[in-house]
């Protein structure tokens, strides 16, 4: 789980992805949960990275400052890996 709505509902306007471990190419699915059901979102594809001292490991941002994500209360955004690779997903928004 990567946010839970507040009592208000919540707004998310950037999502940064970041791999903990050397990447091979794959792709990591958003979903939307209300609570029952898992409706996809968003697939972010992911590029094969051998990371090292030289090479940072594999990141993207999604900006949706201009087209934020708007979760009712209750609802909550998740994330699923391809590949059984480590992530950080940080949601950066606010409640209501």
């Amino acid at each position: 789980m990567i946010l839970t709505a507040g009592s208000s509902g919540s707004r998310i306007d950037r999502i940064d992805i970041k791999a903990v471990v050397t990447t091979s190419a794959g792709m990591i699915r958003l979903f939307v949960h209300d609570g029952t059901n898992y409706r996809l979102w968003k697939e972010v594809p992911v590029s094969a990275v051998e990371k090292s001292a030289s090479v940072p490991a594999f990141g993207t941002t999604i900006d949706m400052s201009h087209q934020p994500l708007v979760l009712p209360s209750g609802y909550s955004l998740r994330a699923a890996t391809e590949k059984a690779e480590a992530f950080n997903i940080i949601a950066t928004g606010g409640d209501f």
